[in-house]
């Protein structure tokens, strides 16, 4: 397979009638989000860090307090892939010319873990040895550099999760925290993704809702039942849960669940996998699963139970299930579940991908990874590491083209493109400038993979493409972490440098 795999036009004409159907809306960038802050105080933090003579800088994860919550370095992927969003916007700011440009160095934990530094957080001695590396990757070409200061920082995040600041810190010397720039930003369902909470909007709340505020309003409160109620999630309902529940449902077998009136279930050898709700010890709610046995055929079935038409984003290890899109749900395409039967269900079998440009799809089927094996692929992850051993599923109605619109985001480039974006500066501020809709002047755990040595052929009348218009906000979003079989799960803060 060749490295590059393309997205598709926003609108595609159908193909024959066929079992599977996808679709995508297009739109224009909004400017309410954390990453638009972010783009919007890089000039500030790239000039502080330039007066205070650091030439080389390196983006550590950050801190998040949520709510009346202790400040942690593990509430979700939000500790993480901050980090990741910041360091390629600091790229977009860091200059035009490469030779006065200040050098963003690209994923420096990740080189600093090669180098066993541990937890850096308040420890000298280990801030000593991230200081020592001298083989820091820059993030384009093949310079390899020592770090004059690291950026981490705090987000603080109000009880409801509407709301936060975050306070960009310089690590200048071992022992030594200077505050660049703190700055606010409005909370959106993408922020309650990152931090792994999980929502559904029940029919009664939507009809209620008759404007993308109220919507969001009501996503927001779902979320906040969901932190308060005695472990993360409500309790287990029947299969038929009334109308005004406005939590995602698991069924009294605790082999489905449902979201934004999608249920949907992971088979293993057609045997449905349980899901649990997480410990009570987790504050972010959401649920989990045992890990599939290694070698059984994985089949992900999501149903549509509404007499509405539905787009599902479907992603594993923060990957999507259809060409391995990477972005916020809203800005990909999504699978399109009618209430009709021959596009009501859809049984996912693998990863949906495509070689190049005219290319027919091939299926990866799904594949369980342990041990080793599970940590390296963990590791390739780079920008994803936070979202290994997660499955995210995220349900959108149908809406009008004036409701549409596209996020923001400063995630990293779209798959594929990583190694050709990076050779060289320009190159590289072109790709995330593309890739983001942005302008510059604004553990180990069991994974489940996609076997890429195993691709089978997609017949031409599978999956077809059609149009569909989605509601800016999510309706129901679930968050589900694959755990090893038969350990219970453990939720120790961590602020080692991955």
């Amino acid at each position: 397979m060749t490295a590059h795999r393309r997205m598709f036009r926003p609108w595609l004409r159908p193909l024959a009638a066929v079992a599977m159907a996808l679709g995508l809306c297009a739109g224009v960038a909004r400017a309410d989000h954390l990453d638009d802050k972010l783009n919007a105080n890089a000039p500030r933090i790239v000039e502080a860090l330039q007066k205070q003579g650091v030439k080389n800088v390196g983006v550590l994860r950050f801190r998040v307090k949520d709510g009346d919550r202790p400040e942690t370095f593990s509430a979700g992927p939000l500790n993480g892939n901050l980090a990741v969003r910041l360091e390629n916007i600091l790229v977009l700011h860091a200059g035009t010319e490469d030779k006065d440009a200040l050098g963003i160095i690209h994923n420096a934990a990740q080189e600093a873990g090669r180098h066993k530094v541990g937890k850096w957080q308040g420890n000298e001695a280990e801030q000593r040895k991230l200081f020592a590396i001298d083989t820091y990757p820059l993030a384009w070409g093949s310079k390899k550099v020592k770090a004059d200061a690291f950026v981490t920082g705090l987000v603080k995040l109000s009880s409801d999760c509407k709301r936060g600041t975050v306070v960009v810190e310089a690590l200048t010397a071992p022992g030594e925290v200077k505050k660049l720039v703190e700055f606010s930003f409005e909370g959106d369902p993408a922020l309650l993704m990152d931090l792994g909470k999980s929502y559904s909007l029940s029919r009664r709340s939507l009809a209620g809702a008759r404007t993308p505020l109220k919507t969001r309003d009501l996503v927001f409160e779902a979320a906040r039942r969901g932190d308060d109620s005695p472990n993360g999630n409500p309790p287990p309902a029947g299969n038929n849960p009334p109308s005004g529940n406005d939590q995602p449902v698991v069924n009294n077998a605790k082999d489905t669940i449902e979201v934004g009136g999608v249920e949907f279930q992971l088979l293993s050898d057609g045997q449905a996998v349980t899901f649990k709700p997480k410990d009570a010890s987790n504050n972010n709610g959401g649920y989990q699963l045992e890990s599939p046995e290694v070698n059984k055929q994985i089949v992900f079935k999501i149903t549509n139970k509404t007499d509405k038409t539905v787009g599902v984003d479907v992603k594993f290890n923060g990957s999507s299930l259809y060409l391995e899109q990477t972005d916020e749900p809203a800005n990909c395409r999504v699978w399109v579940l009618k209430p009709e039967d021959k596009y009501r269900s859809y049984s996912l079998k693998g990863w949906y991908l495509q070689d190049g440009d005219g290319e027919k799809l091939k299926l990866a089927p799904f594949k369980v990874l342990t041990g080793d094996d599970a940590q390296k692929w963990r590791d390739s992850l780079t920008q994803l590491a936070d979202k290994a051993g997660t499955i995210c599923v995220t349900v959108f109605e149908e809406g009008d083209p004036a409701g549409s619109e596209m996020l923001i985001s400063a995630r990293g480039l779209k798959k594929g493109e990583d190694a050709f974006a990076r050779s060289d500066l320009g190159r590289l501020q072109r790709s995330l400038m593309k890739s983001g809709h942005l302008m510059r002047d604004v553990k180990k755990r069991e994974l489940i993979v996609p076997d890429k040595d195993s691709l089978q052929a997609v017949a031409d009348n599978v999956i077809k493409s059609i149009d569909f218009q989605r509601k800016p906000v999510a309706i129901g979003s679930a968050i589900i972490n694959v755990v090893p079989r038969a350990v219970a799960p453990t939720n120790g803060s961590n602020n080692g440098p991955n």
